[in-house]
């Protein structure tokens, strides 16, 4: 929905805003649980990877810490998943064991594609 240079508005869901994912969290740089902060007025960062990298996934440096894989990734400091912002506005958890096809279909506004359970 949201994402550099996005025109998206509301019309364009046409899977239904409850069908689709606004926005997800994120964390940047977290090694073995532990996390840096950064902020800037100047910059924006948009367009979360929700379809090309599970939920927090983690790669293992040179040195044997795990790491999210990119603060693009869709990941959290808690177990088990995410927390996700809907388009209708509603806030729901996410598992990090989502089937890969729906959470594919999620990130779409306009596939067509039926959800089910998530």
């Amino acid at each position: 929905m949201f994402g550099d240079d996005s025109r998206c508005s509301v019309r364009d869901i046409i899977d239904g805003s409850s069908n689709t994912v606004a926005m997800t969290e994120t964390t940047r740089s977290v090694r073995n649980g532990n996390s840096t902060a950064w902020g800037y007025r100047g910059h924006t960062m948009v367009g979360v990877s929700f379809e090309h990298t599970g939920i927090n996934v983690f790669a293992t440096d040179g040195a044997g810490t795990g790491k999210l894989d990119s603060w693009g990734y869709a990941g959290s400091l808690h177990r088990g998943g995410v927390h996700i912002l809907m388009g209708d506005g509603a806030v729901r958890f996410l598992s990090e064991n989502i089937d890969t096809t729906t959470r594919i279909n999620l990130s779409r506004i306009a596939d067509g594609q039926v959800l089910g359970e998530f």
